[in-house]
């Protein structure tokens, strides 16, 4: 069997304070709000698996699929 490359890289992981681009499938790609994460959620092995973000309107939300739905800046 080959090994497979993809899955054994670790990519930068978020940390809390970092900025990240918040998807809102409803509105056009220019006018997706910045946000501020305030909070990570982290798995088992210790690697973020969400993240509770809050935007320049002081509310905080939690994504039900947090990299689908944010990015890193």
């Amino acid at each position: 069997l080959s090994s497979r490359g993809k899955w054994k890289r670790l990519h930068e992981q978020p940390r809390v304070g970092d900025v990240v681009l918040v998807a809102d499938y409803n509105t056009p790609r220019r006018r997706w709000p910045l946000g501020r994460i305030v909070e990570l959620l982290t798995g088992g092995d210790g690697l973020a698996r969400g993240e509770s973000v809050r935007n320049s309107s002081g509310r905080s939300r939690t994504p039900e699929h947090p990299y689908l739905r944010s990015w890193l800046l």
